[in-house]
Order: structure tokens, then sequence, then C-alpha cells
């Protein structure tokens, strides 16, 4: 996610409050809305406290349930409810614009931390150098949190063979589960991996959500065979979709479908 600041997101799009100006809603979703939201409520925790910030949401919660409110009236609201009675704690409107309105993540930041995460990291790494077998990883008990953490630090395009073994041993192909699938048809389909196209086809098939099967019909687009199992794909279950998850996937062929007559 760190990662993503640098190097994929733009630096104008990377505040919490988003300029949607021209843009649908759902072309403004990015790992800022989700994780960098979640980061801020860490901090906030880490700041304040959790007893304070529990009794800030409840009353929050009540003030403005069955109200839909901006990002400005957010922020009106959390200093003078929050941040006016604790000066103490040193984090104000200034520190809250950092994260509104700023790129990356701002200080204070104190990282989540994991055992798991980090146990996992380091069977990750033996597993990557061939210390570690795809057996000895004992990851049929594994959380979806720790699939998608794992499948997440492979690069783009990784090794075929390793991906079969995986697939082999635990079944990702078979998994009902849309996040892993998320995380695991992408990579298989840009590594070459056959063996998950029965996935793919249940998964384009099953789900509508946008943020679930857009970046699969994008992994698929990136070359001339893909595109056209993508057109497919879409004639095929685009009925089942929600009507911007239709627009959203169609603008994406027709973009890929240009770039490839260039």
């Amino acid at each position: 996610m760190m990662n993503a600041f640098r190097t994929e997101i733009p630096k104008a799009e990377q505040g919490l409050v988003q300029n949607l100006k021209g843009k649908h809603p759902d072309d403004a979703w990015s790992p800022v809305v989700y994780n960098k939201g979640q980061f801020l409520m860490h901090t906030l925790e880490h700041v304040f406290g959790r007893a304070a910030l529990d009794n800030f949401l409840k009353r929050y919660f009540a003030h403005f349930k069955f109200q839909t409110i901006t990002s400005e009236k957010f922020a009106r609201y959390i200093d003078q409810h929050l941040f006016r009675p604790n000066k103490d704690k040193g984090f104000g409107m200034a520190e809250l614009n950092a994260w509104l309105y700023g790129p990356g993540i701002p200080k204070p930041f104190k990282p989540p931390f994991s055992a798991r995460l980090n146990k996992l990291e380091h069977a990750l790494t033996a597993w990557k150098s061939g210390a570690l077998s795809t057996p000895e990883l004992k990851a049929k008990h594994w959380s979806t949190q720790e699939w998608v953490y794992f499948l997440g630090q492979l690069a783009p395009k990784f090794d075929r063979k390793r991906l079969a073994e995986l697939d082999h041993v635990y079944q990702l192909s078979n998994s009902p589960n849309a996040e892993i699938g998320l995380a695991w048809l992408p990579l298989a389909i840009r590594s070459g991996y056959t063996g998950a196209q029965h996935a793919v086809e249940r998964h384009l098939g099953s789900i509508g959500r946008n943020r679930l099967i857009l970046p699969v019909y994008r992994a698929l687009t990136e070359t001339p065979a893909g595109l056209a199992t993508a057109r497919a794909l879409f004639e095929q279950f685009k009925n089942r979709y929600h009507p911007q998850t239709v627009q959203a996937i169609a603008a994406l062929l027709a973009k890929a479908e240009k770039e490839q007559m260039r």
C-alpha cells in the first residue's frame, strides 16, 4: 500500500478529500479511499486513546444519523468535539488537513503491527527463495487477509510453475472467496498460468461489483488473446452486472482495443 502512494497514485489524488469535478465517483476508488482513511483512524486512536475516540464516534453517529455530510462539516465537528477538548495531545486541524488534502501518509503515524502477518512475511521470503516448499507453507487455514497479503507481495508476472504448485496444494482457483479471487486471478492471468481459466469465468460470471471484477478484466486486456476473452466474457455476463459496472468495463475494453490497433 505504501508503494502505491510512492509509484502508482498521482500526488494530486492522494488526499482523502477527492476532487470529483468531471469524474464519476467510482473512478476515484483507490487505496486512498479505504487504506489511508483506516490509517487516519488508527492515528486518532493512537493519539487520543481508544476511550476518547469511541466516545467521539458515538456522539458523531448520533448527531449525524440519517444524514449525508461533507468532509468540511466532518472536520468542523471533530475539531469542536475531539481536538479542542484535547489540545494537550498536539493534534488539530493542521494535522487533519495534511491527511485530508495532502499526499502520502502524514506524521504522526504508527504503522499497525500484526504478529501473524510478520510471521507470514518470513514464510513468504523463505518460499520465494526456495528454502520453504509449497506444502511447508501450511496455508490451508490461512485467513482471507493472509492470502491477499501473500499473493499481493508476488511479482505481477510470477513463475507459472510456482503458481501451479500453489494452486495444486491449496486449490486457489476453486476458492469461492471473492477477495482471494481478486488477488489470485490477475496474478494468474498476467503470469500466463492457464490452470485458472475456469476460475476467471466463474468469478466474472458470479460477481457484479465493479471493484471485484474490473481488475480481472484489466489483466485480461493486456494481451490480444486476453482481450478477445474479456470481450467474449463481457458479452456473456454483462446483463448480470450493475449499469455502472457495465459502463466501466465497456470503457476499459474500448480503450484496450484502441491501444492494440495502434
